[in-house]
């Protein structure tokens, strides 16, 4: 009797250790979706740049593949794809909040009621995916058929999850656009261009003739003396830069060619009777008129022949 309790015992003493170690296994070591245990227990898919990317945005990515494409990659090459192109979204996605781009709430909404669908970079039009079709001349979107679409399609728990997928993707789509929208221009280009912007000067200007208006300048003796008056000193630094050149030199003339008309002689008188020569010489001279013209001519002639020219 006392043989058979003490193998009794020690019996229930092994089912209490297995116990134990079965329930610490459970607690500690339990599969990744159970919420149990001593501690935080995130879930994340991947991490880029430091930042975690959650199980659902990789759930986003492998279901959407079946969205995006007529015939699904196989099994084999499914979960490398859609790996690849959720990082290409994270990467797009990150460097468009450096840049302080934002996406509300209401634009998120904006899209999806309108009918547009972002997928891994794609941008689908998902009337056909969500809106209720009843009339085809008149779809209208309906909400128990997106949250079909996001539970059935995508897997994601609710119409929240899939509305910050969709945000991801359209700060992803437009970083892609400003990539793609974004000119290519060498190292030479981007100098010039920037030296062109900052070294030149843009001036307007009108084009008139300068003999036009020349001629029809007249300046008087005060005009000189005002303006000899205003700029004394610039006028003399300008004589003694031109002194030593002019100081040699001879003085000089300026004329220019002036035509005068040939004066032509009168037409010859007949000869007079005795009695007009006798009244003729009766009345006194009458004075020489002198062509002033033709006197200022002669008076050049005569500087320049005596050697002033």
């Amino acid at each position: 009797m006392l043989e058979q309790m003490r193998d009794s015992s020690g019996s229930v003493i092994i089912w209490v250790l297995f116990a134990i170690i079965i329930a610490a296994f459970v607690l500690f070591f339990g599969s990744p979706s159970d919420k149990l245990g001593c501690g935080a227990n995130k879930e994340y898919s991947i991490e880029v740049d430091g930042k975690e990317v959650s199980v659902n945005s990789w759930r986003f990515a492998y279901n959407g593949l079946s969205i995006i494409s007529r015939n699904p990659p196989p099994a084999d090459q499914r979960r490398p794809l859609a790996l690849e192109l959720l990082l290409q979204r994270e990467i797009l996605a990150q460097e468009a909040e450096k840049l302080d781009f934002k996406v509300s709430t209401a634009l998120v909404n904006e899209a999806i009621q309108g009918g547009d669908l972002y997928v891994l970079g794609q941008r689908l039009d998902g009337t056909g995916a969500y809106f209720n079709t009843e009339d085809p001349e008149a779809p209208f979107f309906d909400y128990q058929y997106l949250e079909n679409l996001v539970r059935g399609r995508f897997g994601l728990p609710n119409v929240d999850s899939y509305k910050k997928e969709q945000r991801r993707e359209i700060l992803a789509h437009i970083m892609k656009s400003e990539l793609i929208e974004s000119a290519y221009v060498s190292e030479e280009e981007a100098r010039q261009n920037f030296v062109m912007a900052n070294t030149t000067v843009s001036a307007e200007y009108v084009k008139f003739e300068v003999s036009k208006y020349r001629s029809s300048v007249k300046l008087s003796e005060k005009d000189v003396q005002s303006y000899v008056d205003a700029n004394a000193d610039k006028l003399k630094n300008e004589w003694e830069q031109v002194k030593p050149r002019w100081e040699g030199d001879k003085e000089r003339v300026r004329a220019r060619i002036i035509k005068v008309a040939r004066t032509i002689p009168a037409a010859a008188k007949p000869a007079a009777t005795e009695g007009e020569e006798a009244e003729k010489a009766a009345e006194p001279p009458a004075a020489a008129q002198v062509d002033p013209a033709r006197s200022i001519i002669d008076g050049l002639r005569a500087r320049i022949v005596g050697g002033e020219a």
